[in-house]
This record gives structure tokens, C-alpha cells and sequence, in this order.
């Protein structure tokens, strides 16, 4: 009888195991146990605890400070300098002084574009139907949307400016809910 090795699986380089773990968050709006990130990042159970250890220790570390990079003919310099002006805020402050002193309200591009991503047009075979006003086609061209046989859909880059409205404006969800 000739025995079967059993296959070993190739191991991942730590960076690269963060690197997938931290792709596949951010490719996501879902919440994942360890159990279920291992799983979809193929990694042992054990590797996606470490690194998320180290993921968000670093990620408290780097909350107020910064790690800057400079070349120095062939010498990398490094050093970490604290975050200062708005960066140095928390999140929720920051998005207080932009929404205060700078947009207090949502643009109509943006009601448009975070009532697409609601609908779920985010892609051409989720397109919908919406009249083709002058924002619309003004949005068309600067690549935010998308027109696929009279309907429309938000491109990658409408995806992030939809994220982005609905994370600075939460009501926005509310007030699309209701004109509908």
C-alpha cells in the first residue's frame, strides 16, 4: 500500500497575513467572529488572533501619532511625530468642526449618490431607474455614477463619496427614507 502525504498548507508571511485580514475588513461591511475572518482570509484561527493583536495595538498607538518616512541619499529615516490640528481630534470632533464650520448640511449630489447606495445600485446589474436630471448627468460625467441602458449606478468612486456622506451625515438615511 503507498501512503498519502497529506498536503501541507503554505504558510503566510505575518505582513501578508495583516495585509489579508485588513483587506478583508475594509472589502466588507459585514461583522466577522475569528471563527469567520479566518475563514474567509484562509488563516489559522490562531495567526488572525496575533494579528489583530498587533493590529489594534498599533492602531491606539498611531491614534495621535504619526510614523513619517524620509530618504536620506540611501538611508531611510524614521521618526514618530504626534498628530496635530484636526487629525489630533477624535473622529466624532473632527466630523463636528467639518459639518460646523464648513458643510452644514448634505449637497443634493450627495442625497443623490447616498440614495443609490441605499437602494443597493452598486453596481451595473443593480442599476436603477432615476431621472436623468442635470446633477445626475453632472455626476455621469465626473465618474461618480454610472449609466447602463437608461438606468443608474454608482461607480467605486460614488461608493467611497456615498460611505462618506452617510458617515458625516446620519440623517441622511432617515430623510431619503422618507421621501421615498
Amino acid at each position: 500500500m503507498v501512503a498519502r502525504l497529506a498536503t501541507v498548507p503554505e504558510r503566510t508571511s505575518f505582513p501578508e497575513a495583516v495585509r489579508k485580514i485588513l483587506d478583508t475588513l475594509s472589502g466588507s461591511e459585514e461583522n466577522f467572529t475569528i471563527t469567520s475572518l479566518s475563514l474567509s482570509t484562509g488563516l489559522n484561527r490562531r495567526t488572525v488572533e496575533k494579528a489583530l493583536d498587533v493590529i489594534l495595538e498599533t492602531q491606539e498607538v498611531l491614534e495621535h501619532r504619526k510614523i513619517s518616512v524620509e530618504k536620506l541619499n540611501n538611508i531611510k529615516m524614521l521618526r514618530m511625530e504626534e498628530k496635530s490640528g484636526l487629525l489630533s481630534l477624535p473622529d466624532n470632533i473632527q466630523k463636528l468642526i467639518i459639518r460646523s464650520a464648513y458643510f452644514p448640511a448634505p449637497s443634493r449630489e450627495e442625497e443623490i449618490i447616498a440614495h443609490l447606495y441605499l437602494k443597493g445600485a452598486i453596481a451595473r446589474d443593480k442599476a436603477i431607474t432615476l431621472d436623468k436630471s442635470r446633477l445626475v448627468k453632472k455626476l455621469i460625467e465626473q465618474g461618480q455614477l454610472a449609466e447602463e441602458q437608461g438606468k443608474i449606478y454608482l461607480t467605486e468612486e460614488g461608493i467611497v463619496v456615498a460611505k462618506g456622506a452617510l458617515d458625516l451625515y446620519p440623517e441622511l438615511k432617515k430623510i431619503i427614507e422618507t421621501k421615498v
